[in-house]
């Protein structure tokens, strides 16, 4: 095998082998999105701590998730251009390597590219079982933070102490002291008792005013009675000529 080709087959059967990887990191980042589970090389970037915001905040966490599908999509980018690049360097070496060389080179390889891929789907598969039992502890403890916080809001509500109403019945007049005692707020006003004065004014105004509307409805009226005896008279005139 000359240098060139030996360098060939070396290429393709790394690429190969890289092809294997990346398949397996394509479908583990699929899967992570899939269950909305951040990586740990998202989370080793503490976007939270740039942000400014609670680790456990939505908006975090769909900053995190359009990391990871842009992660993704280079992820296929690169496992595209490889694929490109071994089929080219695959093409070569069956045209130019001697006789069946190649054949049995490739069914080498394939028994590596096996294992090589039951390594990485077995150390992923655990990667991904912690991720997913990491966030279903952190979806718990946010609901139950999210409980407790409700819980001792309805409980300051309940404890809160409630402001009494007073009412002071009568015509006493209060001294300072005892509006002070009873809190009463600056919305309290001490009534007054009403006398006979009072109640004969507020009597006089109301027939005041029934006699104002009286006056209103006779003049009204007699206007209406002028208005329709004037229109009878008009409508006879112009009958006789």
């Amino acid at each position: 095998m000359k240098k060139k080709e030996e360098e060939k087959t070396k290429e393709a059967l790394s690429l190969r082998q890289k092809i294997v990887l990346a398949r397996q990191c394509v479908k583990f980042l699929r899967r992570c999105i899939e269950h909305q589970i951040v990586s740990n090389f998202i989370k080793r970037k503490r976007l939270h701590a740039i942000c400014g915001v609670p680790e456990d905040s939505h908006r975090i966490l769909d900053i995190e998730m359009k990391v990871l599908r842009a992660c993704l999509r280079s992820k296929q980018d690169n496992l595209y251009a490889m694929l490109k690049k071994c089929a080219t360097k695959e093409y070569y070496c069956d045209q130019y390597l001697e006789g069946n060389l190649w054949r049995r080179i490739v069914g080498g390889s394939k028994l590596i590219c096996d294992s090589i891929r039951l390594n990485a789907k077995d150390t992923l598969q655990r990667k991904f079982d912690d991720l997913l039992s990491r966030s279903h502890n952190m979806i718990l403890r946010r609901h139950t933070d999210t409980a407790n916080e409700e819980q001792a809001s309805h409980n300051r509500t309940s404890n809160a102490p409630r402001n009494s109403r007073v009412i002071v019945l009568g015509g006493v007049t209060l001294p300072d002291g005892a509006r002070s005692l009873l809190e009463l707020g600056p919305s309290f006003s001490p009534s007054q008792p009403i006398s006979k004065v009072s109640l004969r004014k507020v009597a006089c105004g109301l027939h005041d005013l029934q006699d104002q509307f009286r006056k209103k409805a006779r003049a009204e009226e007699t206007n209406r009675n002028e208005q329709q005896v004037e229109c009878t008279n008009t409508t006879i005139s112009s009958a006789v000529l």
